[in-house]
């Protein structure tokens, strides 16, 4: 059976040509409103693993890669910053 290979996973065939995860690493994508702070939210990523379902849900190491970019746009005109909406 061919072993399927992506960025961040690693698979371990058996002696029968079956296989299983062996680990795995997630790579969220955190965007934060501009004058947040990235260094603060890498921060948080550090610990993520403690709290993460996916974590929690699997019997395998998972790391988590997060990147964390600033946007100008979250939260402006919005009365819920989280979601990222325009005021025109």
């Amino acid at each position: 059976m061919p072993v399927p290979r992506s960025p961040g996973v690693t698979v371990e065939q058996d002696a029968d040509g079956g296989g299983c995860f062996a680990r795995l690493t997630i790579r969220p994508e955190v965007t934060i409103a501009e004058g947040g702070d990235p260094a603060k939210a890498e921060v948080r990523h550090r610990g993520a693993n403690a709290e993460c379902f996916i974590v929690k849900s699997l019997n395998l190491p998972v790391k988590h890669g997060a990147t964390t970019a600033v946007s100008p746009a979250i939260g402006v005109g919005s009365n819920n910053p989280g979601k990222g909406k325009r005021g025109d």
